[in-house]
């Protein structure tokens, strides 16, 4: 059983629609999502580099970015305790000066 908030997975995605004051064109996607409620929670525009997010990980965007290219199968689960708790953790180590 998949406990909620632990797992998430990734999608990659082609939006048709999204503009950014240019033509309209193909733009690939990544996104990352809790896979018990389906929120997604990151969200990487690779040609433009736009990025949408929950506040909660704007601080770890570049990280995010990393896993999702590093992902080759979509449709494997991944475990929230070994990809973002150590980007928290790591956040900390450094506020305390370790």
């Amino acid at each position: 059983m998949i406990d909620e908030g632990r797992w998430f997975g990734v999608n990659k995605g082609i939006d048709y629609e999204r503009k950014y004051g240019l033509k309209p064109r193909d733009e690939v996607f990544y996104e990352m999502y809790d896979l018990c409620g389906g929120e997604v929670f990151f969200r990487y525009y690779v040609s433009t580099g736009f990025v949408q997010t929950l506040d909660y990980y704007l601080e770890f965007e570049e990280e995010l970015k990393n896993i999702c290219l590093s992902i080759k199968d979509f449709d494997e689960q991944f475990s929230y305790d070994m990809y973002i708790l150590p980007l928290f953790r790591n956040k900390k180590l450094k506020e305390l000066g370790i």
